[in-house]
């Protein structure tokens, strides 16, 4: 079946799939260089973004931290590596630097109280912030969390991207051979 691709032994389709991860983000970035289509920055970097976790989802399909990250939401069991935007909050909760004390995660979920008209505590209505989100047109709310979702993206990514050149996590196929070792 891949004869054709000259490809017979095991050894050099083990040899293919090993590209490292550092080496794929790398002909990533090359490649989205070159494109100069882009009209605005954000739009490329979303491009970027779904084309690298596009690439890594064919390659690797799980991976786990080599040492506890020392929060309540992580650890070093191997599980699956989640789609960014098919799997938002789990890939958020595993990759970003700081989820549980980010102060762009508490005012995106405060920014989504405001969307959805929820309650808020007394002492909350108290503040600046509420009196500035809870008089702001939906749409206006709407755009607001588009601009912070990118920015938990952004810190998502880099932080994904380190913990791989720093070596604390592995990247495993599904089948849990390691293919990439930082």
């Amino acid at each position: 079946m891949l004869t054709g691709f000259g490809l017979r032994s095991k050894s050099k389709i083990v040899r293919l799939f090993s590209i490292t991860v550092v080496n794929l983000f790398k002909n990533v970035v090359q490649k989205l260089t070159a494109i100069h289509n882009f009209h605005s920055g954000i739009a490329f970097v979303a491009f970027a973004q779904k084309t690298i976790m596009k690439n890594l989802n064919e390659k690797f399909t799980h991976f786990r931290y080599k040492e506890h990250p020392g929060d309540l939401f992580r650890g070093t069991v191997i599980v699956p590596l989640p789609d960014p935007y098919k799997d938002q909050e789990n890939f958020w909760i595993w990759f970003h630097p700081c989820f549980q004390t980010n102060q762009d995660v508490a005012n995106l979920n405060d920014l989504y109280k405001y969307l959805d008209d929820e309650w808020f505590d007394d002492d909350v209505m108290e503040t600046d912030d509420y009196k500035y989100y809870s008089t702001m047109p939906k749409d206006q709310i709407r755009d607001e969390i588009k601009s912070l979702e990118q920015l938990i993206y952004q810190d998502c990514f880099e932080n994904f991207y380190h913990l791989i050149l720093e070596g604390k996590i592995e990247l495993l196929t599904s089948r849990f051979k390691k293919i990439y070792v930082g």
